[in-house]
């Protein structure tokens, strides 16, 4: 072998050596001491500090907010930029490194709409923005029917158009997000004035269930809790 075949094999093995090692390499700083991960409260912007390690599955992060907070693991449910967390499954697997934030939401899912309070008469418009928590992903009519000259917007929530007939109407609009499904009632008995539900700003409806109504004959919406299965 001459000289420069010899310095050729020794660059060679060399570069395969280096990508190796690249290739090995930790994606993120999770050396199997403690990190800090940050749990931000939905509800109130708050966040919690744990020490936590890259290999602790979710089920594990849950407890620890329990003994940190108080917080019922069962009435929780996990984000990671969107994604819901199962238990069985580690903060590596997610990408979670030092540092990140996961949301935390209570359950159960809640859903009501802000309303603007107009008459059910032919010809006035309506316009319903979804208040949900967290907020939905997809959108639709499950029962009833939507009064005739309005639409939902599957993707956003919103119901929008102008009433082309006082008949009555009742519809049920499921809302789906990551943490399980709520649904939203609202029904009239035609040719009357909307209920005012007070939620007209856009406030944020509080976790809970009740119903909304004005006082007098007119369009009733209702807030209902869905018994479901929800994926954690």
């Amino acid at each position: 072998m001459t000289k420069r075949s010899a310095i050729r094999v020794i660059l060679g093995a060399t570069v395969v050596l280096a990508a190796l090692t690249t290739s090995v390499s930790p994606a993120f700083a999770w050396t199997g001491s403690a990190g800090h991960i940050g749990i931000v409260q939905s509800w109130n912007g708050h966040t919690e500090i744990l020490d936590v390690e890259g290999s602790d599955d979710i089920e594990t992060v849950r407890r620890s907010l329990f003994d940190k907070t108080g917080i019922d693991p069962a009435d929780t449910c996990l984000l990671f930029e969107g994604t819901l967390m199962q238990d069985e499954r580690t903060l590596i697997d997610y990408g979670v490194e030092p540092n990140d934030n996961l949301s935390l939401f209570l359950l159960p899912v809640t859903a009501a709409w802000s309303i603007t309070p107009d008459d059910h008469i032919v010809g006035n418009t309506v316009h319903n923005v979804p208040v949900t928590s967290p907020a939905g992903t997809h959108f639709a009519v499950v029962d009833g029917a939507l009064p005739a000259g309005v639409t939902l917007d599957e993707n956003t929530g919103i119901v929008d158009g102008k009433f082309a007939s006082p008949d009555p109407f009742d519809v049920t609009i499921r809302v789906t997000t990551l943490c399980g499904d709520a649904d939203i009632t609202w029904s009239s008995s035609g040719g009357q004035g909307l209920a005012d539900t007070g939620l007209d700003t856009g406030s944020r409806i509080a976790a809970g269930v009740g119903a909304l109504a004005a006082a007098g004959i007119g369009a009733v919406l209702v807030l209902r809790r869905r018994a479901t299965g929800t994926e954690r």
